[in-house]
């Protein structure tokens, strides 16, 4: 179904974005996540802002929950945030999929082992985000499937002081790949292998559906379908 939602995209912008390309000079206000920021935007961005350099883009970025509400509030035009439950007021298209991975400081125990189990790890003290948070409905998800419960010994609602946190050894942290394998590449932190994971974990664009499009949000959003268009082939 997900193709069938970014087949859509291009009925709605071909004509419309190649009348204006290289005439848009408004403004675009985008929500996303860390992960976004990190994996999506680097690599479709610039040749966006090359083709309009006039367009004036405000970033924010926060939690899905916390996205999710600015659009219905009409502060943000588009959001790219994760996770299965969206805002019925929301039109949303499927982007891509990162996936939750399990890490631990890189000298932990556990990072010896070959596999860690969920008993195993439900000793352990962890690093979560609060229960708004799409990554702690995963986790909780997996936990309540295998009948165990961990033990939340430090809940912080950002990725980056979770990541400083699990380095220094305060606990296990739960993390998108795409930002985890960052730090285990700089032998900071090490991904285990848990029973369980990774998880997938989709990441969407949304808007108002009740918005009007604008030439910049229009354009936008043809970008995004060309980028996971050239991504597919």
């Amino acid at each position: 179904k997900y193709a069938e939602q970014i087949a859509s995209l291009a009925d709605m912008a071909d004509q419309v974005v190649e009348e204006q390309k290289g005439h848009i000079s408004g403004k675009l206000s985008l929500g996303v996540g860390i992960t976004v920021v990190a994996y999506f935007l680097p690599a479709m961005l610039p040749k966006w802002m090359e083709e309009h350099p006039l367009v004036q883009l405000f970033i924010t970025q926060g939690q899905g929950h916390e996205l999710q509400q600015a659009a219905l509030d009409d502060r943000l035009d588009l959001i790219i945030c994760a996770g299965m439950k969206w805002d019925p007021r929301l039109q949303r298209q499927f982007v891509f999929s990162d996936r939750l991975v399990v890490v631990s400081a890189a000298n932990h125990a556990l990072s010896q082992r070959d596999l860690v189990t969920l008993s195993e790890l439900s000793k352990e003290k962890m690093i979560l985000p609060p229960s708004y948070s799409s990554i702690r409905g995963d986790v909780e998800e997996v936990a309540h499937r295998y009948g165990v419960r961990f033990k939340v010994g430090v809940e912080v609602s950002r990725l980056d002081p979770a990541v400083r946190l699990c380095e220094a050894g305060v606990g296990i942290a739960v993390l998108p790949e795409s930002v985890a394998s960052v730090e285990a590449a700089s032998k900071r932190l090490s991904v285990l292998n848990v029973e369980g994971f990774p998880r997938t974990c989709p990441y969407f664009l949304g808007y108002r559906a009740d918005k009007v499009l604008t030439r910049e949000m229009t354009s936008f959003l043809y970008a995004v379908q060309l980028w996971i268009q050239e991504r597919d082939h």
